[in-house]
């Protein structure tokens, strides 16, 4: 049983195991942060960033709240497990295998004096280490995220096929495979969607003719394809519609075709919300 008082819940009957309300707040907030994160990374940057997760994650003070903290880690890491799994078999034709990724949470209950950070941080190596094994990262994503790292470089398949030590044909097979499309179209995808803010403020011309369009017209379609709206739409949207266009652009760049149709579901509303603004404006008329 809970009772609730200021900024600290107390478990009744425990004398010293209490639980901050604030301290609770900041911890769900982070995994929520920390959730929505890992959709816009592939599964190298989810690994660095998973590694450094605990680290911002606020102390517990009492037996209570170290509980608690297990606990609610343990769920995040076996929900992250999960979907990082799904999203390789999406992008894959292999659709079974042996990698049960429940199993690698045993660190949370294995061992009862184990920390809820160092339970994480063990999961986390266990997890990546087997992942890897029955997964191995392949040439496009390493090579993705190359040209993301380095999107002003003048990448081309036979420079970007040595970074990556593999051949110019198996190169571009895995990324139509992976991605649906070649690496020089994924080049000017990070481009274009590194390039929205500058959208927002500064000369289309400019901003077309620096990602290596040669008219204002053929830049005007590729970013609606990415956007899901026109460049005139993108820069009278709401803030709040503007950071999810750009949250579903930027997960293009880790998994377009798994992406996809989150990314359109995303543009459509906002494309809706435009339509409404504008009959609402002609009403006023």
């Amino acid at each position: 049983m809970f009772s609730c008082w200021g900024h600290q819940m107390t478990i009744v009957g425990s004398p010293g195991c209490y639980i901050r309300s604030a301290w609770f707040s900041s911890v769900i907030d982070e995994m929520q942060k920390g959730a929505g994160r890992l959709t816009l990374l592939d599964r190298i940057e989810a690994h660095t960033f998973l590694t450094a997760f605990p680290q911002s994650l606020a102390v517990p003070r009492s037996p209570a709240e170290e509980l608690l903290l297990s606990l609610l880690l343990q769920r995040f890491a076996g929900e992250t497990g999960i979907a990082l799994h799904s999203r390789v078999h999406e992008s894959s034709r292999k659709k079974s295998c042996s990698f049960v990724p429940c199993v690698f949470l045993q660190p949370f209950w294995k061992v009862r004096s184990i920390k809820p950070v160092a339970a994480f941080n063990a999961w986390t190596d266990a997890f990546f280490r087997r992942f890897d094994e029955v997964h191995p990262i392949s040439v496009a994503t390493r090579a993705a995220q190359a040209v993301r790292r380095r999107y002003e470089h003048s990448w081309d398949v036979l420079t970007l096929s040595k970074e990556v030590r593999t051949t110019a044909s198996r190169l571009v097979n895995g990324f139509r495979r992976e991605y649906g499309m070649s690496p020089r179209d994924y080049l000017r995808l990070v481009r274009l969607v590194m390039a929205l803010e500058r959208v927002r403020h500064d000369k289309i011309e400019a901003v077309a003719l620096d990602l290596g369009y040669r008219s204002r017209k053929n830049f005007a379609r590729a970013f609606k394809r990415v956007a899901g709206v026109t460049v005139t739409d993108f820069r009278t949207l709401p803030t709040e519609q503007l950071e999810r266009i750009t949250d579903a652009a930027q997960m293009m760049l880790s998994a377009p075709q798994v992406t996809a149709r989150t990314r359109m579901a995303w543009s459509s509303s906002a494309t809706r919300e435009v339509a409404a603004d504008r009959r609402a404006h002609r009403a006023k008329r």
